[in-house]
């Protein structure tokens, strides 16, 4: 089970990310949000990472210009698009800098199932295929980080993932209710914000060790693990 923990933005945060040791951490390049960090704090960040850990550029509506400028500053080769982009921004992205890996992220509602596979499609076909899409539920006017979940079983029905990209499931995860969504979704990846902090954008390292570890008992349960 690939596990990612996003929004880490101090160094405490840090450290207790190497402790846990997921697969992956999202920097949050998004200035609005309460896990936003700098550049340059990130660019540091991202030196201090150990190898088994990946460092992923979390980006909401940004341009490619910007976006490129900052995977480049930070030596960041992980971008998930997390905002309301178009597929010819993941396409853009892909012709300009082969070597990127893109993830996207969706608002589940069961009326946009289509625009995911649109967009899977586009990506698709223009020799662009995203190395995941990632699913958050949909809360207006936020773009994740809001504690929320996704309606684990309906959602299940609605995405058929034969026909898509690697599923990463977040939105209201936490060490307690991890498990149960593994089971019910099967999905390739997790991904937790909110759920493992103490107050907004301020990680738990207990919470962080917890939901680690039950993530991937669970995928070795479920026979999910990757």
């Amino acid at each position: 089970m690939w596990v990612k923990i996003c929004g880490v933005s101090d160094r405490e945060s840090l450290e207790g990310v190497c402790a846990a040791q997921p697969d992956a951490v999202g920097l949050n390049f998004y200035d609005k949000s309460s896990r936003y960090i700098e550049p340059e704090t990130a660019a540091e960040f991202v030196a201090e990472l150990p190898e088994e850990i990946t460092p992923i550029g979390v980006f909401v509506n940004k341009t490619v210009g910007e976006i490129l400028a900052i995977t480049e500053q930070c030596s960041i080769r992980h971008v998930q698009l997390h905002g309301d982009e178009k597929a010819d921004i993941a396409i853009d992205l892909a012709q300009r800098d082969p070597e990127l890996s893109i993830i996207r992220a969706f608002r589940y509602t069961a009326a946009n199932m289509t625009d995911l596979d649109e967009f899977c499609s586009e990506c698709s076909k223009s020799a662009a295929p995203l190395a995941a899409c990632l699913v958050d539920a949909s809360v207006p006017g936020k773009y994740g980080g809001t504690g929320r979940s996704v309606p684990w079983k309906r959602f299940s029905i609605d995405f058929c993932q034969k026909t898509k990209p690697p599923l990463v499931l977040s939105g209201g995860l936490n060490p307690e209710n991890v498990s149960r969504a593994i089971e019910v979704v099967q999905p390739w990846g997790v991904d937790v914000a909110s759920g493992i902090e103490s107050a907004p954008g301020v990680k738990d390292l207990q919470m962080m060790l917890d939901f680690v570890s039950a993530a991937r008992n669970a995928s070795l349960a479920t026979g999910t693990s990757t």
